[in-house]
């Protein structure tokens, strides 16, 4: 046999094997469709099970903790069982479940469950059933391109489109936000569900979690970290067009943030933390372990302690306009990444200045106090504008609106479905 039949052999094993393993997932999720729906039964699923943050977890601790909820059972996907927060919501409530992704049971619940919350998609072969009702919260106000604004193929978007469709409440932290869902998602006049726009419930772990469980958590990870010194956090996003092929800038993250560590020894302390899609290289990397915030802490909890965050295009500034801290941002890249993404913000409009070398950085840190000033105004201007919502009630709104079809003054309901007749072109 020639080598290249050996390969098309070896590929044509892998393919059918591919294909043969994702159909009878979509085949037991569609025999579990003819199941009856649980009641008060809710799942809840976070970067495809990856871990236990976000806003998907500030509701499920808002509803766990509440005794008019009692009667609920939770689901969390998650497919490491051994995952660090499983272990702590297991000690402390016996009503939540852990299903491991495209289990089994995992399949059943997705089919059954009465309320299903996503902060991004379920995958394709899910199809809502009636009498279930889909919350989905996504992951943060856009910065970066979105939807069908990224140059290219829109292709990336196909299952978020849909899901988007499918679901009956859609969660927006502020007007910005929703435009986005209805222009750069074209959800406009097709969309059949209700935006809700009233903040976002991770926001609320910001503003009212207790700062001290949250410094005691960092030192018992045996982190380079000293409660009486203020903390800097770097926080750098993932690069490239496709979340399965992110850039990778590892070595640049680890110098450059252990020279940060070094230059302001006694001043600050310095803590990074990756986006997931490169944390797990991250983390193996002895150098920096000691300042990496590991990936099951919720990053707005962590923000809570933070004295000055560090980002380049990271939407998770948004989410820290709250704290009233300053802001730099770090774009080395800038003109790499505006040519390849494209963002909704001009520079004139970000609250805080950018630096393009860390010369640069180390001059704004040391010169914190002249810049805060100099960007009081776009700061407040911002924050006004993207945090109109965030008064430490948003989650309690949102399940009161959903649970309890409660409306509120303090919640806007935008709805996007028009009278014409819908046609469908598929190529």
């Amino acid at each position: 046999m020639s080598a290249l039949s050996n390969v098309k052999t070896i590929l044509s094993k892998v393919v059918t094997s591919f294909v043969s393993e994702n159909g009878k997932i979509a085949s037991y999720y569609i025999k579990a469709s003819k199941k009856k729906i649980q009641k008060n039964t809710i799942l809840y699923e976070v970067r495809d099970g990856q871990s236990i943050v976000d806003s998907p977890y500030a509701m499920f601790m808002h509803l766990v903790k509440d005794p008019e909820y009692a009667h609920f059972h939770h689901i969390w996907v998650i497919n490491d069982l051994n995952y660090p927060t499983v272990k702590r919501i297991k000690a402390e409530f016996d009503n939540v479940e852990f299903v491991e992704r495209n289990s089994k049971r995992y399949l059943l619940w997705l089919a059954t469950a009465e309320y299903l919350i996503n902060n991004a998609t379920f995958q394709s072969f899910f199809l809502k059933r009636e009498g279930q009702t889909y919350i989905n919260t996504w992951h943060g106000t856009p910065l970066k391109y979105m939807g069908f604004d990224i140059p290219g193929n829109p292709a990336h978007s196909q299952n978020v489109v849909r899901n988007f469709l499918m679901a009956d409440y859609i969660l927006s932290p502020n007007s910005h936000t929703t435009e986005i869902f209805s222009k750069s998602y074209r959800l406009d006049g097709l969309f059949p569900g209700t935006i809700l726009e009233g903040g976002y419930p991770r926001i609320d772990r910001t503003n009212t979690i207790n700062r001290e469980s949250i410094k005691k958590e960092l030192k018992k990870l045996n982190l380079t970290y000293n409660d009486r010194l203020p903390t800097i956090l770097y926080t750098p996003t993932w690069k490239g067009s496709s979340i399965l092929n992110p850039s990778n800038d590892k070595e640049q993250i680890v110098k450059e943030t252990i020279f940060l560590k070094e230059h302001f020894k006694d001043q600050y302390n310095v803590l990074v933390k990756v986006h997931p899609y490169i944390y797990r290289e991250l983390s193996r990397d002895e150098e920096i372990r000691s300042i990496l915030i590991p990936d099951y802490l919720d990053p707005n909890e962590v923000l809570s302690i933070v004295d000055l965050l560090i980002t380049d295009y990271s939407s998770i500034f948004f989410d820290f306009l709250v704290t009233d801290k300053p802001i730099i941002f770090y774009v080395w890249d800038r003109d790499l990444y505006e040519v390849d993404r494209g963002m909704y913000l001009k520079e004139s409009d970000l609250p805080g200045p950018a630096a393009e070398t860390i010369d640069d950085l180390i001059a704004l840190i040391e010169g914190k106090n002249h810049f805060v000033e100099q960007y009081k105004h776009q700061y407040e201007e911002l924050k006004n504008h993207i945090c109109f919502y965030q008064d430490g009630n948003s989650t309690k709104r949102y399940i009161e609106r959903i649970f309890k079809k409660k409306t509120s003054k303090q919640m806007k309901e935008v709805l996007l479905l028009n009278n014409k007749k819908k046609l469908v072109v598929y190529p």
